[in-house]
This record gives C-alpha cells, sequence and structure tokens, in this order.
C-alpha cells in the first residue's frame, strides 16, 4: 500500500484522462506498445509530470499549453482521482539525496528558460510510430520547447544518465515496461 505522503521528489506521474486529445493519445500508446514491444497493456496512460517535494506540499511539475507548470497535487485532483487515474513510476534504485537535489536544481533551472510546450509532437509521435521510428521528426534537442513525457525524463536524464531513454522518443509506455523502473499507485490519501 502506497500513501500520498510516500511520494519523492523525482517520482513520475502518468494520468488515464477523459476527453478526446487524452484518448487519443492513448490509441496511439495501444499503437505504440504492439509496433515496438509486440504487447498490449491494461492500460494507457496520455500525460506524465514529476514530483518536486517542499516543505508546503507535493507539487507536480507538468509540461501544459502554457509551458512548464507547478502545483499542488492535491489541489490539482481529487483523492479519488489520484486513487484511480494515476499511475507512480520512480527507479528500483532510488534517487539518492545528492540525486533528488540535482532534480530540484534542474526543475528549477528550466523553470527560468521560459519552456513552452511543443504541440506539434503529437502529430511527429503519430508518424514515428506508424513508421515503427523510421521516420522521427522528434527533435534532440536542449528541451526549449517539450511535451510531458519528454520534461519528465529529461529531468531524469539530466540526474542519472543510465536510463535508454531519449526524451523526445519517450512515452509512458516505455516507463510501463522497463523493469528498472517501479510502477505504483496511491491506496490512501
Amino acid at each position: 500500500m502506497h500513501k500520498l505522503d510516500d511520494l519523492k521528489t523525482g517520482d513520475i506521474g502518468m494520468t488515464h484522462d477523459k476527453g478526446f486529445l487524452p484518448k487519443s493519445i492513448r490509441y496511439f500508446m495501444n499503437m505504440y506498445a504492439k509496433k515496438f514491444y509486440g504487447k498490449k497493456l491494461d492500460r494507457y496512460y496520455n500525460h506524465t509530470f514529476i514530483i518536486l517535494r517542499k516543505r508546503d506540499g507535493i507539487y507536480i511539475i507538468e509540461s501544459r499549453g502554457k509551458g512548464m507548470e507547478g502545483t499542488i497535487i492535491t489541489e490539482k485532483f481529487s483523492n479519488d482521482y489520484i486513487k484511480n487515474n494515476i499511475l507512480f513510476a520512480r527507479p528500483s534504485i532510488n534517487f539518492n539525496k545528492i540525486e533528488r537535489a540535482n532534480i530540484i536544481d534542474t526543475i528549477f533551472k528550466l523553470s527560468m528558460r521560459a519552456i513552452r510546450y511543443q504541440f506539434s509532437n503529437f502529430i511527429f509521435w503519430v508518424i514515428y510510430i506508424i513508421t515503427k521510428g523510421n521516420i522521427n521528426l522528434l527533435r534532440n534537442s536542449k528541451v526549449d520547447r517539450a511535451f510531458c513525457f519528454e520534461l519528465s525524463i529529461h529531468i531524469w536524464n539530466k540526474v542519472r544518465g543510465s536510463f535508454r531513454f531519449n526524451p523526445p522518443t519517450t512515452s509512458t509506455v516505455d516507463i510501463q515496461l522497463d523493469n528498472r523502473i517501479i510502477k505504483f499507485t496511491i491506496d490512501s490519501i
């Protein structure tokens, strides 16, 4: 059993949201799992954020339409939503104190850069998935624009470069299927 208070700086949250765009993203995540891994998952996720613990609360840091945003998790999501619609992930070898401090530093530095959301990546992802990676328009740059999956993985990679992930081409499916990552849900708030 995991409680909300068990979340640590650096944990990634993956959400399963309602609406046309989230359903479209999950449709392509299903296609991605089949084409790249030959697998079908029980559930697909359409958005990610990274956890930042501060004295005044547990924040989610995410890439949204307006760019990089931070919000206290319980102000953004209801308790039921947290329990039923978010899968959390953390490395099986936890981040140490220095790595957590580097996560905080990376988030701070990224917040100073006015990162904008990468709207075109949804179309680029569709092309990447349909062609099984043969056409890759997803850039590998210095995160001046980022979509949610990319921002979360970029932060992990800045701290621990041993992840095989290339941020622009990483999805929730990659996180779900990586055996070096522990996945868990919150059972009590």
